[in-house]
């Protein structure tokens, strides 16, 4: 495995420009699996071939009541065609780029490249996010789903170990309701610091 050091990347708009412009040039598989710090692969047995029929597979999003609910790009599985097939789409303010790429410019993917996202029931199978955990998931994303299945004082670390003001307001807002639901206080700091750090 070789390892390419890169630029910093300052910002969420930064990352998204990344991943939109650039990760192809790094891929030299079919395939990339996407994995950001706050997810990791629960079961590698849980994989199944059938992930590969398609160009992009993540978590699907509850929040959406179209068919276009697939997927979280916080732990996703992408096609090297579909990265090509990205670069020099416009990201538009505020908007992350598995957003653009699973809503935004989904339509434009699939009729001018021919690029596949997986199905519903396929994703859910692949990861969750904001779904409830069904127990046989590839993989997940999301530190508030972290703090549900990590020991505290390994979670309590790792936040601690966070640059201030990484989280989102979101996120650190889930985590705070959760330690306080779970009476884990040394976590609870750890929060209320990244919440504080977005005040400053």
């Amino acid at each position: 495995m070789a390892w390419k050091q890169i630029a910093p990347i300052r910002s969420r708009d930064e990352y998204s420009r990344f991943i939109l412009d650039h990760l192809a040039e790094h891929i030299e598989t079919r395939f990339a699996l996407i994995v950001q710090w706050d997810g990791y692969v629960l079961d590698g047995s849980r994989w199944r071939d059938e992930f590969l029929n398609y160009d992009y597979v993540g978590a699907p999003w509850p929040h959406f009541e179209d068919r276009q609910t697939v997927g979280n790009g916080g732990f996703s599985l992408r096609s090297k065609r579909l990265l090509e097939a990205c670069r020099g789409l416009q990201l538009h303010k505020n908007e992350a780029e598995d957003v653009l790429v699973c809503r935004s410019y989904r339509h434009e993917l699939e009729k001018k490249h021919g690029l596949r996202f997986a199905p519903e029931h396929l994703a859910r199978q692949f990861a969750y996010e904001r779904t409830e955990k069904q127990g046989d998931e590839f993989g997940f994303h999301g530190v508030f789903n972290m703090i549900r299945d990590m020991p505290q004082a390994e979670f309590s670390a790792i936040l601690a170990a966070l640059e201030p003001h990484l989280l989102g307001r979101r996120e650190s807002g889930e985590i705070i309701r959760e330690a306080l639901r779970r009476g884990h206080f040394h976590t609870l700091r750890q929060g209320l610091r990244q919440r504080l750090s977005w005040c400053r």
